[in-house]
């Protein structure tokens, strides 16, 4: 069984070796559930597994550990990332194996009646992503390396986050980093509660604080290690649920192409700030783009949204198929408990891979630096298959913001004047900081470049900018804030 998985990861690997010897660097977007639980007690040892070889292969980027499985992105060299692939594969494997206390001579001779965890079931799914051309690559990868022991491999449910007992602040740059974001939070905080101060008692409103960051790990501002509390929707057990039917990007197209116009619905999995620059858009098909800003908020987005879901088929996706895992089981759960109002929806499924494998088999890589909004590449092998149904770019939990292979046209607009535009950066990269954000609660907004010297936003000093310069916010036009993706409702978009 190792041997015949062996020679499947190095099929996938020369297939890698085709398309990518001319990229030196990549980003590794990866995760896997285990067939079997991985042991609580192999965890601690597990970390350091990872530590030791990221560490040795100079691989940097977030890992989640926990008793389901693992879920990853990691920057590096190419081939030390395949190399970190082909360890975390056997790495697995033994620990599963070691578990039922069978030995390496007997592996292949197991009673039948041992679950041993088939190493043809070990669904290590991992995503080789290309660099964008239109910003330095250096600027593009991890430069710290976290591996953490969670409770999941994705939190569905709401985290409380309590500072662990003894607990140190972290030091360094990143400690330092935390420090003087906390410095500008506590000053804007002070700032808000001032003007509040100021309203009249009836036009004061509770404010909804949030960090300005886009991954699904809640961290803690003071820098201390956090304990994690989940809470979660009663009556709703999902290890009684597996995730829904896999469909691969091939599959995905036969499935939505054949379908009745009404008898189906696209369910993005993802967060507002995502949708807005890519998203599913298929003929006959519309899609529920949920307003939220976590992975958490999801269970409360298919509560409400079960008139639209019922007696229909279910397509759901997100970044990398992660999310669907557990959002899919959850939608099974919910379809099944007293709280699903009207018919259940007759079939669910699931992107397998994601947005990126399947762009990786639909869309063209990016070849204009100065891009800004979404444009097929001349034609030729990087243009869009026409059968492409999805538009725009892929946003991503890593130091690009977007992956460059994308889809045909422009989904998103910006705020002010409505033009196409899909770069929070504005040209720069990401870890330049120079990201428009509402300056109230700070979440991602599309402001194209003519209009983003007309405004204030997020972090921005006034002293930098004309005087009288207007702030920017979230809602129409920029004018006020309407926190977007802290009050749960949903976009239906139609081809």
């Amino acid at each position: 069984r190792i041997e015949s998985t062996r020679r499947q990861a190095m099929a996938m690997e020369a297939q890698n070796d085709q398309l990518m010897d001319d990229d030196p660097h990549l980003i590794a977007l990866y995760y896997c559930y285990t067939p079997r639980p991985i042991p609580s007690t192999s965890l601690p040892n597990h970390v350091k597994y990872h530590q030791d070889l990221c560490a040795r292969l100079n691989l940097n980027g977030r890992i989640r550990v926990s008793s389901e499985g693992i879920n990853g992105v990691l920057s590096g060299n190419r081939s030390q990332l395949i190399e970190y692939e082909r360890s975390l594969h056997d790495e697995v494997t033994r620990i599963l194996h070691e578990d039922t206390g069978i030995d390496d001579e007997n592996r292949n001779e197991t009673n039948d009646d041992v679950d041993v965890g088939d190493d043809a079931s070990l669904d290590l799914d991992v995503k080789y992503c290309k660099l964008r051309p239109d910003i330095p690559a250096e600027t593009q990868l991890f430069d710290t390396l976290s591996v953490k022991q969670t409770r999941e491999v994705v939190s569905l449910y709401e985290q409380k986050f309590e500072a662990a007992p003894g607990s140190n602040r972290r030091g360094g740059r990143r400690g330092r980093r935390w420090k003087k974001k906390r410095e500008k939070v506590q000053s804007w905080q002070q700032q808000q509660q001032e003007q509040q101060e100021q309203q009249p008692q009836s036009e004061k409103q509770e404010d909804h604080y949030s960090q300005p960051d886009d991954s699904d790990d809640t961290k803690d501002d003071t820098g201390n290690e956090t304990i994690e509390v989940p809470t979660s929707p009663e009556d709703i057990d999902l290890m009684q649920y597996p995730p829904a039917q896999h469909l691969s990007p091939q599959e995905w197209n036969q499935h939505l192409e054949g379908e009745v116009e009404g008898d189906a619905i696209l369910l993005d999995a993802r967060n507002v700030y995502e949708s807005r620059v890519g998203h599913f858009a298929v003929p006959g098909v519309p899609t529920i783009l949920p307003n939220t800003r976590k992975y958490s908020s999801l269970p409360a987005v298919f509560d409400a949204s079960s008139e639209q879901l019922a007696g229909r088929k279910v397509y759901m996706y997100c970044t990398g198929g992660v999310r669907c895992e557990r959002a899919s089981a959850y939608l099974q759960a919910l379809a099944d408990s007293e709280r699903w109002k009207g018919e259940k929806p007759k079939r669910i499924y699931q992107l397998k891979g994601g947005i990126q494998r399947y762009l990786e088999t639909y869309g063209s890589i990016v070849q204009d630096e100065q891009h800004e909004a979404t444009q097929p590449s001349p034609s030729g092998s990087n243009t869009p298959s026409d059968a492409c149904l999805y538009k725009g770019k892929n946003f991503v939990f890593d130091p690009r913001r977007t992956d460059p292979v994308i889809g045909p046209g422009c989904p998103g607009r910006c705020l002010l004047c409505d033009a196409p535009h899909d770069d929070y950066d504005n040209g720069h990269a990401p870890c330049e900081n120079k990201e428009a954000r509402c300056c109230r609660c700070r979440v991602l907004v599309l402001v194209c470049n003519d209009c983003r010297s007309k405004v204030r936003i997020w972090g921005e000093e006034q002293l930098e900018a004309p005087p009288n310069k207007p702030d920017l916010h979230c809602g129409p036009g920029g004018k006020e804030c309407i926190d977007e993706g802290n009050t749960i409702s949903v976009q239906i978009v139609t081809s």
